[in-house]
Order: structure tokens, then C-alpha cells, then sequence
């Protein structure tokens, strides 16, 4: 894909399409370490040997059928707002989708926290995000983005993707230039100190937001309802006595 496809000011300006690799974030970690990235610069590769999610999770993605790369950024933002890389990514990613998918579909697109994008109860997109610091500052980050495109089968039964939901194959550049496209415009928005914004379009695309459910945690299981998150991500779930803050690895989606 020529370098001047992306309709942007500066993500995706540097591009490196690769056959096959390790992992996208290995590759954009250690070019930053060298210093041969610019902001923006995006790495692609149509194969991850040991692409991985979450959690150390293994991602599962048959060859040139998916969306796997990774983004170089320096936002030069402060350790306490970093989760605000979180949510411009997975809003980004969010905008995008939902340019093709039509409003009846769009609807049933969520953010399930703290950055997979799920369609219905199945996951669609995976985020993993790696920073290098600096004092109490993130001076450069890499931000790994898996996006199911035209997969039909998984491993992972609770795994779909966009051809699954259509029923038509996608184009993978041009989502990947759409993906560039919107987060450069929320990336702006993060410069801007739009804080308060995007912590609200996050909040609002919460799968089970502000729906009652049933959630484990390490007393047990209990009926909650996910009202949004704190300014340093956490999310917050009205619980009985009251509202309670969980990090990453303290609460279960159950039923």
C-alpha cells in the first residue's frame, strides 16, 4: 500500500507492511528502543507467530485474513491518564466499524472493558497497548490492534468477525486506513485535553452498561450494574452496598 493512501497528517505516514513476524508490539518495541519510528508510524503484518492478547491470551488469526498491526505514538501523556490510550483506541476502532456497518448493525457494536470490541457476546477486535516511560510520563507507546475481518472459523466459539456479521468479505486496507483516520481525530482530542469527552463516548459504548447482570469476583458472585469508569480506568459497578471500583484482573463477566 503506497505511504500517501492515508488520509491522515501523520499516522500511517511511516508503514511497514510484513509478511509474517512474531508479534506486531515485539517489532514496534524494539524499533522504538532503536529510534527508527516516527509518531504515527504503523507496523502490519499479515501473520503473528505469537500475537497475544491480554492477559498473555494467544491470539487467534489465520494468515491474510485479518487486521494485525501495531502504532507507534509518543503522546507524551501522563502516567495517571494513561488509560485515555485505551479509550481513544478503542473508540477509534468503534468509528470505524460503524462507517460500514449501517445503524441496525452499529447497535449491537460494544466496548467491553477495558478494550475489546464485542458484536452481540462475541469478541471482534482485541486492543493490547505497551508503553516505555519516562519518570511519571509515557513517551512512547506501542498500540497493538487485532480486528477479526474475514475469518469465519475460531477456535474461540465466542469469537466472530466483520465477514461473519455481514456476509461479505472486507477490505482490509481500507479498514486499516479508516482505523488510521479516526484515531488521529481522537487522538487530537486526547492533545486537546478533551478528558471529560471521550471518558463519556467510552462510558456510553460499555457492553452492559448501565445493565444488570451477574459478575464474579473474589468473594463470589453477585448482581451488578456497570455505570462507567474512574479518571485512572477503573470500572465502576453499582453493586449492593454500593458502588465499587475493579481493576483488570478483580472482576468476571458471568452471566
Amino acid at each position: 500500500m503506497p505511504i500517501n493512501s492515508f488520509n491522515t497528517q501523520f499516522i500511517g505516514r511511516q508503514f511497514l507492511h510484513l509478511p509474517v513476524c512474531d508479534s506486531t508490539n515485539a517489532v514496534v518495541m524494539q524499533k522504538l528502543g532503536e529510534s527508527e519510528l516516527e509518531n504515527g508510524a504503523i507496523i502490519m503484518a499479515d501473520f503473528q507467530t505469537a500475537g497475544r492478547g491480554q492477559r498473555s491470551a494467544k491470539w487467534d488469526a489465520s494468515p491474510g485474513l485479518n487486521l494485525t498491526f501495531t502504532i507507534a505514538l509518543f503522546p507524551d501523556l501522563p502516567v495517571q491518564h494513561q488509560f485515555y490510550l485505551n479509550i481513544i483506541t478503542s473508540l477509534a476502532i468503534s468509528d470505524s466499524l460503524k462507517l460500514h456497518l449501517g445503524e441496525l448493525l452499529s447497535e449491537r457494536l460494544k466496548i467491553k472493558w477495558p478494550n475489546d470490541l464485542y458484536y452481540d457476546d462475541h469478541k471482534l477486535c482485541g486492543i493490547l497497548i505497551q508503553n516505555n516511560l519516562k519518570v511519571n510520563m509515557i513517551q512512547s507507546s506501542a498500540i497493538g490492534i487485532g480486528i477479526n475481518v474475514n475469518q469465519l472459523y475460531f477456535e474461540n466459539i465466542k469469537a466472530t468477525s466483520l465477514k461473519s456479521i455481514t456476509n461479505t468479505p472486507w477490505n482490509r486496507f481500507e479498514l486499516l486506513k479508516d482505523v488510521a483516520m479516526n484515531l488521529e481525530e481522537r487522538y487530537f482530542q486526547l492533545k486537546s485535553r478533551e478528558l471529560e469527552k471521550l471518558k463519556q463516548d467510552y462510558s456510553a459504548q460499555l457492553y452492559w452498561h448501565n445493565e444488570w447482570h451477574i459478575f464474579q469476583d473474589d468473594a463470589g458472585n453477585f448482581k451488578g450494574k456497570i455505570i462507567g469508569i474512574r479518571e485512572d480506568g477503573l470500572l465502576l459497578v453499582n453493586r449492593d452496598p454500593g458502588v465499587k471500583a475493579y481493576n483488570l484482573k478483580e472482576i468476571v463477566y458471568f452471566k
